[in-house]
């Protein structure tokens, strides 16, 4: 086994902490800003009279929830991806209707969608069957990846989410955006943990990188797969190909002849 350059281990050591110190800063942030939120606000109902029905009280509400909903998704991620690096993710599986998923996922999203003024399309064929999946899982997969698309969309964009039938036993969900896309040699790097494209304190997109890993770990666990098609300045497109009935062993996610 050929002996690496203490030169170039040295680099490789530098790099390395660079990068925990940088993935640092972006999880004390993410969890700052909402504490910061839920602090301010709690100290001022404190300090003074609550009147639900005051305009500043109704603000302060709702950014509360919003810094609450925000924790909590960020909790949920880390959670789910530490329970699928350990094969610890239990699944609860239920009949579940996508498209209603994808419904509730679009009005949980809402807010971010209007800030942008973005248009959703659903497409949905006839007959399209419902799957035997965990409801609570398959959603906070369908979140992560639409906010990723509401994330990195140009204003006045589109999101185009698209159900299909590849096979009899699998269903396909395509999630299309009009944003800046990926860099093809950069599209397998998004599936890895805390990894943006860019992952600096000072970069343009808030997130610490764990939307599009726990999606896959979630697929996965379902016995799917999940993709990405991209090009830089063209969008982004994910596939998700899930089983209709719970996975066993001999199930495949490739299209059988």
């Amino acid at each position: 086994m050929a002996k690496i350059p203490m030169l170039e281990m040295s680099e490789k050591l530098k790099e390395i902490e660079q990068i925990k110190s940088n993935l640092l800063d972006v999880i004390t942030h993410e969890f700052s800003t909402p504490i910061s939120v839920l602090k301010a606000y709690i100290e001022m109902f404190m300090t003074r009279r609550f009147d639900s029905s005051h305009p500043r009280c109704r603000e302060g509400l709702h950014a509360m929830k919003d810094a609450v909903i925000r924790l909590e998704r960020l909790v949920i991620n880390l959670l789910t991806l530490g329970q699928g690096k350990n094969k610890k993710l239990d699944l609860d599986y239920e009949r579940v209707v996508v498209q209603d998923l994808i419904t509730q996922a679009l009005s949980q999203l809402r807010e971010g969608l209007q800030k942008k003024s973005i248009t959703t399309v659903l497409r949905v064929p006839p007959n399209f069957p419902p799957i035997w999946a965990d409801p609570s899982k398959l959603s906070t997969a369908l979140m992560n990846l639409l906010d990723n698309s509401i994330k990195f969309n140009r204003p006045c964009g589109f999101i185009r989410i698209t159900l299909t039938r590849p096979h009899a036993r699998f269903i396909g969900i395509a999630i299309s955006d009009t944003g800046n896309g990926i860099s093809e040699d950069k599209i397998e790097e998004i599936f890895n943990p805390f990894t943006q494209v860019d992952m600096s304190s000072t970069r343009e997109y808030s997130g610490v990188g764990l939307g599009l890993p726990v999606a896959k770990v979630i697929v996965e666990a379902h016995g799917g797969k999940i993709t990405a098609h991209s090009k830089r300045g063209k969008g982004s497109t994910f596939l998700l190909i899930l089983p209709c009935e719970k996975p066993s062993q001999d199930i495949s996610w490739t299209k059988k002849s």
